[in-house]
């Protein structure tokens, strides 16, 4: 299996982004929560991936991921 390693340049680019708690997740955070739904912030959406979704709903069987701090 190939290991994928970024540089510095990269590393130090993305280092810059918040993980979580940005102004377009919280936002929407914000409007889920008036409309009642409960959800989970950062969580993983399985124990076989490494992947965290930045909401989790876990009722409705959904798992959002908000891409908009780029």
């Amino acid at each position: 299996m190939q290991q994928w390693e970024a540089d510095d340049a990269r590393r130090k680019h993305m280092a810059r982004f918040r993980r979580r708690d940005t102004a377009p997740e919280l936002a929407l955070r914000r409007v889920l929560h008036a409309r009642g739904r409960r959800f989970f912030v950062d969580r993983r959406v399985s124990s076989r991936t490494r992947t965290r979704a930045d909401l989790v709903i876990p009722r409705a069987r959904v798992a959002v991921f908000v891409d908009g701090c780029f």
